[in-house]
């Protein structure tokens, strides 16, 4: 499928605002405190699990290499679960939708976005660290969890 068959509706209902910064401290405690295992996500990125449970409200914690581009992270959307991102560390951008939309990010931007949205991020020279919460948590291997459009 290509990125013009797409269901346009759903890929240009982004919010996306500055949090508090008082917030944003609290969410980057917690990933400071982080001490678990960090496991393959998405193909191309890091996820310390911090609360899932199959089918209910997930919390990770996801770490993009810095210096990753479109090229290395292709398009995808995630079929069966809406998402919210907190950016806790780095700088980086966020596309989505058709037509293309980019937005530059950085600490303290929130995203939300519901299911079917396309979209990837791209990093600048630091790993970038977001707060991604799932509505629901699909398992990592499951493949309503993922679909690929462009690589």
């Amino acid at each position: 499928m290509d990125l013009t068959t797409l269901d346009e509706r759903l890929c240009g209902k982004l919010i996306w605002y500055q949090i508090p910064l008082q917030e944003l401290e609290l969410y980057q405690t917690l990933a400071q405190q982080y001490t678990g295992v960090w496991v393959d996500y998405e193909r191309y990125m890091k996820a310390g699990l911090l609360n899932v449970q199959e089918g209910q409200t997930g919390v990770l914690l996801v770490k993009f290499e810095h210096n990753t581009g479109i090229e290395k992270l292709g398009f995808h959307r995630h079929p069966a679960s809406d998402r919210q991102i907190v950016i806790l560390e780095g700088t980086g951008q966020f596309h989505y939708g058709f037509p293309l939309t980019s937005l530059d990010v950085s600490e303290g931007i929130y995203l939300e976005f519901p299911r079917g949205t396309v979209h990837t991020f791209t990093t600048t020279e630091k790993d970038m660290i977001v707060l991604s919460i799932h509505r629901p948590f699909i398992a990592l291997g499951d493949e309503e969890c993922l679909e690929m459009y462009i690589k």
